[in-house]
């Protein structure tokens, strides 16, 4: 996440409601998918009342810095920084694989006792 596009994104938000984006976004990253709209586990997740997640919720939904999406919290940040991940994985796979592909030399280190 680039700090100019966070800013732009969410300067517009409380402090609060900010850094609660915050935690979200390390969550779904973190875990690689959307955190699900399941308030009890946002609550302890985040370490908000749950009156306190209602009124953060509505505000990052209504900023559109959240989208509600069959159950779960969409971030479209989140998904590029997913994606990404995800792609870089694939990647360093391939990169993985293909270096042991071929059989090592033997190579045999003499005896340093001798």
């Amino acid at each position: 996440m680039w700090i100019s596009d966070f800013i732009a994104d969410t300067h517009l938000l409380s402090h609060t409601a900010a850094g609660v984006y915050i935690r979200l976004f390390w969550a779904a990253v973190s875990a690689q998918e959307h955190v699900a709209d399941d308030p009890a586990y946002i609550v302890k997740l985040i370490a908000i009342t749950q009156k306190d997640w209602t009124r953060y919720r509505e505000e990052l939904i209504d900023f559109g810095v959240l989208e509600l999406i069959d159950g779960r919290l969409y971030d479209r940040r989140a998904q590029k920084a997913i994606d990404e991940f995800r792609k870089a994985s694939n990647r360093n796979k391939g990169n993985v694989e293909s270096r042991y592909a071929t059989p090592a030399k033997d190579v045999h280190l003499k005896d340093a006792a001798s």
